[in-house]
Order: structure tokens, then C-alpha cells, then sequence
């Protein structure tokens, strides 16, 4: 597992959902999904996100509607999976604008200690 940051460029989403159009245009720019470092998997796996110091998000796996396994079951029934492949699974309350300057970081938990975190500024 690895914590990682699923940007959307709402302007053109919103252009796109108007005209019942996919999402790949504001799904797919430079930045729009960066990773962190690769961890093993565990349940107990709690998470958060904050910009410029504020945290705005947090999460744990033990809140997902469905199971890691559940997910994985459920897309390959429709679409092809292969060894490699990134899935991300889902975004907690807290959503928000980004803007150029802003630092943002994420970071992974397990039983409150911190065993991963990441850092960039938004370009």
C-alpha cells in the first residue's frame, strides 16, 4: 500500500460532466497522481493529509466501505487488472482547492506513529 494524491481540475470537470463526457481530461495532467513509498499492507492503517500545516483530511481502512480484496474483486469483474497497476481507493471528508505555493503532506499511520510522510509544494 502506499498513500497517494488523486488531483482533479474541477473547472474542466464540471465543463465535462455538463456535456455527460468522461473525466480524463481533468483526471490526467502533470501532478494529477503522485505516491508516496510503498508499505506493507496493514489493516490497522490510519492516514492524513495537510496543507501549508493544516490538516484537512484523515481517514483510516477500517472506514472504507469495502475491503482492499472487496475493491479489487468488484473492478476486475469489469475491467482488466494487471500485476502493476495502481488503484486508488477512495478520498475521506475534506476536499478542497490547491493553489501554486501551497505545501502539501501526507502521512501514514500505524497504531498513531507515524511510519510514512511525504511532502511537495504545489507548482
Amino acid at each position: 500500500m502506499a498513500l497517494g494524491l488523486d488531483l482533479t481540475k474541477r473547472s474542466i470537470q464540471d465543463r465535462l460532466k455538463e456535456n455527460g463526457l468522461p473525466w480524463a481530461e481533468a483526471k490526467s495532467f502533470a501532478g494529477s497522481a503522485v505516491i508516496g513509498d510503498w508499505q506493507d499492507f496493514d489493516a490497522r492503517a490510519e492516514y492524513s493529509l495537510s496543507i501549508n500545516g493544516d490538516e484537512i483530511q484523515r481517514g483510516s481502512l477500517m472506514q472504507m466501505s469495502w475491503t482492499p480484496r472487496e475493491l479489487i474483486d468488484k473492478l476486475s469483474s469489469w475491467a482488466p487488472i494487471k500485476e502493476g497497476d495502481v488503484l486508488f481507493t477512495g478520498t475521506p471528508a475534506g476536499v478542497g482547492p490547491l493553489v501554486a505555493g501551497d505545501e502539501v503532506t501526507a502521512s501514514l499511520y500505524i497504531d498513531d506513529v507515524c511510519i510514512n510522510q511525504q511532502s511537495t509544494e504545489c507548482v
